[in-house]
């Protein structure tokens, strides 16, 4: 798939970098005739906005599962996240974009009345509170739900300015609690993974916060 036009203005993009024959898979494989390859193709529009050209389909990026965070700063993260809309959730249906892992949802349980997570590769199933379902979260709308969150999950999504737009229209009075990593610091800092094949657009603050 190719990204004719920019993420958030629709103007025309302009290619300025080449990677050629880059990994597409984020994670580790037993063999690695398994990795499959594509050139990793950076691109700007008129406003700034660097963002990936060329997108791979859905069902190879995340063909296997690699959305377990693990260590002490997605710990604390996660935790810290937790107490920020421990206060948000109290007694309210919850929609879980990504998840997968069921961290944010084991923090919060309590608090809410009940949760549902969606994600390509889910890694828990539904019980008591929980409801968990598998597919393409990007396209998953459901205005039956009072607090939708998500964590780390703008970032994956190609269409994350019509995705937050999507999601307004259809709850105008609901809240989104998200979090999203410091692209732009870890761009600043040369970090190989804050524009690639999964997170195809450099977010930032005066881009999201509209």
């Amino acid at each position: 798939m190719i990204r004719e036009k920019c993420v958030y203005s629709g103007t025309k993009i302009q290619d300025i970098y080449c990677i050629p024959q880059v990994p597409i898979f984020c994670g580790c494989v037993e063999n690695i005739e398994q990795y499959k390859y594509e050139d990793l193709i950076f691109s700007i529009s008129d406003n700034g906005l660097i963002q990936i050209k060329n997108l791979i389909q859905l069902e190879d990026l995340y063909k296997n599962n690699h959305n377990d965070s693990v260590g002490s700063v997605w710990e604390k993260h996660h935790v810290s996240f937790s107490e920020f809309i421990s206060p948000i959730i109290q007694n309210k249906k919850v929609f879980e974009y990504g998840g997968a892992s069921g961290k944010l949802y084991n923090l919060c349980q309590t608090e809410n009345k009940d949760w549902t997570i969606i994600d390509f590769n889910p890694m828990l199933e539904s019980k008591n509170k929980l409801n968990v379902l598998a597919g393409d979260a990007s396209n998953f709308f459901d205005e039956s739900y009072e607090v939708y969150v998500s964590s780390h999950f703008l970032e994956h999504l190609y269409e994350p300015f019509l995705f937050l737009e999507k999601l307004r229209n259809i709850k105008k009075n609901g809240i989104h609690a998200f979090s999203i990593p410091n692209q732009k610091l870890w761009f600043n800092n040369i970090y190989t993974n804050s524009v690639f094949f999964e997170h195809t657009v450099l977010l930032e603050d005066e881009f999201i916060i509209q």
